[in-house]
């Protein structure tokens, strides 16, 4: 395509329309309107009054007829363009959603709000379309400094072209140089960019649909605007380069585009053609744009790939950014720096950053969703379950649902996703992708893979979540078969609970269970254990539980394994006698203190011990754990240490080829040899005493005891009836135990293996449990919801934290509908931010707040400047505020967008200490982000003595009456700012700043008195009524003699120490107005509610504060 010879004949039939102007040099050709366009006039009509006077005649106005003067011959003539531009911004003006009109709810802010169509009214009006499409473009791609600077530079580089090729000999030339010769300020570019800026969002919104789809074609591609590193010869030959294509497109001719400079005219302009995509396959794409003409048609080359394409991009050296410095290589993206996002949209790229550190690729984020939306199921079942029970140990698992916790977040997100159809569901696919790859570090910089799932998929994590032993072994049972493993070569040792009524200390702290349930060929029962063959095929599995043996009350303080079996071997052991005496056994019961497990059937039902009756007790209750195991129809088998040491003292016979010979009875003169213990009770009447055995044997013994029911087992020995047994002998020999899954402090499962294990082998290390079992048990509700939430709930790490300051954003973003977020807030991590820095400081001390701490709830209660400075950082994602610079803003205004405090917009019986933040459509004019604030001591207009005739202060006949109809609130600004350091220094541009505000009170359009409304909010002279319920005063209306009326300013400012009655009667300004004068009058000031019985109200308030109060109707 020829474009060079286009652009010289658009810019040769250019028709210099500031000639005559500038022939006279009295006269300030800025200051000359033109009348805008028919296109434009909708828009005109519909931008409010103080918008429209501020483009005709104001800083606007001006700006734009000295731009347009000044680039006069630089760019092209785009008639066509023009007028469907003209069309287009008047039918978004009309949309009542996109420009509210002013209204009353708009408090002070009334003349600020609704779409800012400023720039494009000055442009209409000075014939400088042109110029507000370059702008366009600029605000578009890069940063308001960036965009400030871009400006700047190309007027300076126009202003020596100009001196250095215009001679001004001829009128056109003359009027260039006069152009040239205006002066156009940094600040006045910057509020210029700033109008054009706060357009393209609202724009943006208006057209969501088709703006989205254009930006997902746009982002797939990879383009560059342009090449050339010179600034004016990049923007002026890229933006005409635009505006000549598009002029074409628009009378009809197809365009093929090539670079990016067209795509980013479409995305500024708002104007939507069809498309052809040609890439694995074309794609026609159908906008069906009416100011489109049928058949222009835009066709794209090659669509990249969307894990590797850049959008369209552009790098240039911009060098006024700065004071300082050489100039700054900058590139901008679509992809990554333009985006804006719903705060919804927000938590989906959080989710993909999420599973960045659980999937290595964004194919598997469905399973990350499938695990909230399990979790989400879960804690509602809990919920409903203690709900319906009234369980207080579950209740507050309630809570994570209904607080606006991160958890909570991520859930609601997930079951969101589940219903996304269509378009919706494909933008929050590549949202979640565009996480996953570009925004990983969101949560957390650098931090590499970690467990899915929270962490529920390690062992040593969610096995304490388990309800209980139980739910742990069938677990582990469930895996063995699972994983195919040997029945015969692996068993499960657990930890036990306490059953009801148990003594913990009654039983050691592990028990065994096998894995299978073991066949008949697997058994080799042995000693007097043995059951018959027909009772053991009843059972399906088996398990060894232990009685816990302690010293008696005498030998407590021997509490070393080594003392304490010394202290065994020289006890007296005694006979035992069941409880009715019929029958007896030798026993240790004497030695362990523990109680008897000796059971006898001498009449015919089993009896035990009648040693000690107390310490029987502690045997009947080891017998209901037994009970309780074969209850769930498994055989139990129970382990005494009487039975323990004498399997491990006869395998010690064997193992030391000799027995223990016991001392020469002094009156027989003989030696007796012995095996174990119970052979040694038949000599105790004989004062026989046993020799001392050898250390290595007694440490050997309680080794093994310890490792097998206390501590981790790394051998399996002495086991009755195992799977395991040797036909040949009545013991089990020692066996290894091989760590294979679970958690060994509590359940594990091991693998049986006939040889000593290597003692240099590594430490046990558990596995990761797959998804799948792990959503198994969720659904199975094997898991303690009230554990799961403490476990979550207590999660410190940086990543959560993040998720937490999401969480924060969300609540926050609840209450500002139609407010987006600067998608590059996502390219550091959220818990750097300042505003969190800021709680984290605030969170001192004080039980409330330490349970906050512990609840992980200190995010959501952030305060008013807190807010502030949390929306200042999502509105470009970099300005990092420090909240204590801002604790007496009171609104904010970025972009098309005014963020207010509550209490300034809603009726002041609303906002009981509110700290809520609302947003309105609008802004104040001003570039960058402007903190507005109060002046320190606000004024109140004197008592004129002239108007003493308006003062009656009649008795109050409680009717319900607005006196104060004609009252508004006004918002203006003092010449104070102050700006914010936002942590850099050296930059040319006042990115946010305090804006000295004031809301004034004006009553007939007088001015009455400037207001701290927040201030005085906080005041403890405020107060406020809330309807009395069950009234039995009677309801006509009646005076009230002692309570008087205020209709009128003058009697608020004027009165007397009585009671008084503001009547603005659902006047929400008028009451906010009269109740902070009232209050800073330092009288008692009480905000009523609806109708009252003001014999009830007075009855009240009285009491508390005499009887001089003002309460506002």
């Amino acid at each position: 395509m020829s474009s060079l010879g286009r652009i010289t004949n658009a810019l040769s039939s250019a028709h210099n329309e500031n000639t005559l102007a500038l022939l006279n040099l009295n006269l300030d050709f800025s200051l000359y309107r033109y009348d805008a366009p028919p296109e434009f006039q909708a828009l005109g009509a519909n931008i409010s009054e103080l918008r429209r006077r501020e483009a005709e005649s104001g800083v606007p106005h001006r700006t734009a007829r000295r731009l347009g003067a000044l680039f006069e011959g630089v760019l092209p003539s785009v008639p066509e363009l023009s007028r469907v531009y003209g069309q287009r911004v008047s039918e978004i003006s009309d949309s009542q959603q996109q420009n509210p009109k002013a209204e009353p709810r708009g408090g002070p802010f009334a003349d600020h709000l609704g779409a800012d169509g400023t720039s494009i009214w000055a442009a209409a009006t000075s014939r400088a379309i042109s110029i507000l499409l370059l702008g366009s473009i600029l605000a578009r791609m890069w940063s308001p400094p960036e965009a400030t600077s871009l400006w700047v530079e190309l007027v300076d580089r126009r202003r020596r072209e100009v001196e250095e090729t215009s001679t001004g000999d001829s009128p056109s030339e003359f009027a260039l140089r006069q152009a040239a010769q205006q002066v156009i300020t940094r600040s006045e570019l910057a509020d210029w960019d700033a109008s054009t800026r706060a357009w393209l969002q609202t724009a943006d919104d208006a057209k969501q649909l088709q703006q989205t789809q254009l930006m997902v074609i746009i982002n797939n591609l990879d383009l560059p605007v342009s090449s050339n590193m010179n600034v004016y010869q990049s923007v002026i030959g890229s933006v005409n380069s635009a505006l000549l294509s598009m002029e074409d497109l628009l009378k009809g001719v197809a365009q093929r585009v090539q670079s990016g400079a067209f795509l980013l005219g479409l995305s500024a302009w708002h104007i939507y053609p069809d498309m052809v995509v040609h890439g694995s396959t074309i794609q026609e794409i159908k906008q069906n744009d009416s100011l489109v003409p049928s058949g222009s048609i835009v066709t794209l080359g090659l669509e990249s790939d969307a894990e590797n394409s850049g959008g369209v991009y552009w790098s240039l050296p911009l060098a006024h950014l700065r004071f300082y410095g050489d100039p700054i290589q900058t590139s901008r993206s679509t992809v990554d720096d333009t985006s804006r996002v719903t705060v919804d949209e927000l938590v989906y790229i959080a989710l993909g950053a999420l599973f960045n550190g659980w999937y290595e690729t964004s194919r598997h984020s469905h399973k990350g969703l499938q695990w909230l939306h399990c979790l989400f199921a879960f804690f509602k079942r809990a919920t409903n379950a203690a709900n319906s029970r009234h369980d207080s140990t579950l209740s507050r698992v309630s809570s994570i649902l209904e607080e606006q916790g991160w958890l909570r977040m991520l859930m609601i997100a997930a079951m969101d996703f589940a219903t996304l159809s269509g378009r919706a569901k494909e933008r929050a696919e590549k949202l979640i992708a565009v996480g996953h790859k570009r925004f990983k570090n969101v949560l957390e910089k650098d931090r590499g893979h970690t467990c899915p799932a929270f962490g529920l998929l390690e062992p040593s994590n969610l096995f304490p979540l388990l309800k209980s032993e139980e739910e742990r072994i069938f677990f582990l049972r469930k895996w063995a078969q699972e994983k195919g493993l040997d029945g015969r070569e692996c068993i499960i040792r657990y930890k036990l609970t306490p059953v009801k009524s148990l003594k913990r200390d009654s039983m050691s702290p592990f028990a065994f269970a096998t894995a299978y349930p073991p066949t008949q060929s697997d058994y080799s029962p042995v000693g007097h254990h043995q059951r018959p063959t027909d009772q053991r095929q009843t059972f399906s599995q088996m398990r060894w539980i232990a009685y816990d043996w302690k010293l008696s009350a005498t030998d407590q303080q021997h509490s070393d394994p080594k003392t304490l079996l010394n202290t065994l071997k020289f006890t007296k052991f005694s006979v035992c006698k069941c409880s009715h005496g019929q029958c007896s056994s030798s026993c240790l019961c004497a030695a362990f203190a523990d109680g008897c497990l000796h059971e006898c059937t001498c009449q015919g039902k089993a009896s035990i011990c009648s040693t000690n009756s107390s310490l029987g007790s502690r045997a009947r209750l080891f017998k209901q754990q037994v009970a309780s195991i074969e209850a769930l129809g498994e055989m139990c088998i129970d382990e005494h240490p009487r039975s323990f040491i004498d399997r491990c003292r006869q395998h010690a016979k064997v193992k030391m080829k000799e027995p223990f010979l016991l001392q020469k009875d002094s009156k027989t003169s003989k030696s007796y040899a012995i095996y174990d213990f119970s052979e040694a009770a038949k000599y105790y009447q004989q004062s026989v005493s046993i020799r001392e055995m050898p250390d290595a044997l007694y440490d050997d013994i309680w080794d093994t005891y310890d490792r097998m029911w206390k501590g981790k087992p790394d051998v399996l020995v002495h086991l009755r009836d195992t799977p395991w047994g040797n036909q040949d002998n009545d013991h089990i020999g020692p066996v290894s135990l091989q760590f294979e899954f679970g958690d060994p402090e509590l359940a594990a499962l091991y693998h049986v293996v006939r040889r000593p294990l290597d003692k240099n082998r590594a430490k046990e290390t558990s596995k990761v449990m797959p998804e799948e079992e792990v959503l198994n048990l969720l659904s199975m509700d094997f898991i303690n919801a009230s554990l799961l939430e403490s476990f979550l709930a207590s999660r410190k790490n940086d990543h959560i934290v993040s998720l937490q300051v999401l969480a924060s954003i969300v609540s926050i973003y609840s209450d500002l509908p139609g407010a987006t977020i600067a998608m590059r807030i996502a390219l550091k991590p959220l818990h750097s931010s300042s505003f969190v820095k800021y709680s984290n400081r605030q969170r001192t001390s004080g039980t409330d707040l330490e349970h906050r701490q512990k609840s992980n709830s200190w995010i959501n209660h952030l305060e008013l400047a807190q807010k502030f400075a949390c929306i200042a950082f999502c509105e470009f994602g970099v300005h990092n505020i420090d909240p204590t610079l801002l604790e007496h803003v009171f609104a904010m205004s970025s972009r098309n967008s005014i963020f207010v405090a509550a209490p300034l917009l809603d009726d002041p019986y609303e906002n009981n200490y509110d700290v809520r933040i609302k947003r309105v459509v609008g802004n104040i004019g001003r570039a960058g982000i402007a903190m507005l604030i109060p002046p320190q001591a606000p004024r109140i207009r004197s008592l004129d003595p002239e108007m003493w005739e308006q003062i009656d202060h009649n008795p109050f006949d409680s009717i319900p009456t607005d006196s104060f109809y004609n009252t508004s609130l006004h918002l203006s600004f003092t010449q104070y700012t102050l700006p914010i350091s936002t942590g850099t220094y050296g930059a040319q541009d006042t990115e946010t700043f305090l804006l000295e505000s004031l809301v004034s009170i004006h009553d007939r359009g007088k001015w009455v008195a400037d207001l701290d409304v927040l201030g005085s909010c906080k005041s403890k002279m405020l107060h406020w009524c809330d309807p009395p319920r069950g009234c039995s005063h009677p309801k006509e209306q009646c005076m009230h003699d002692d309570l008087a009326i205020i209709d009128n300013w003058e009697e608020l400012l004027d009165r007397e120490k009585m009671s008084y009655v503001v009547r603005a009667y659902r006047n929400p300004q008028a009451r906010l107005a009269t109740a902070i004068i009232s209050t800073r009058q330092e009288h008692h000031t009480v905000i009523i509610s609806g109708d009252v019985c003001w014999s009830c109200v007075k009855a009240e308030f009285s009491e508390k504060f005499g009887e001089s109060i003002t309460y506002i109707q």
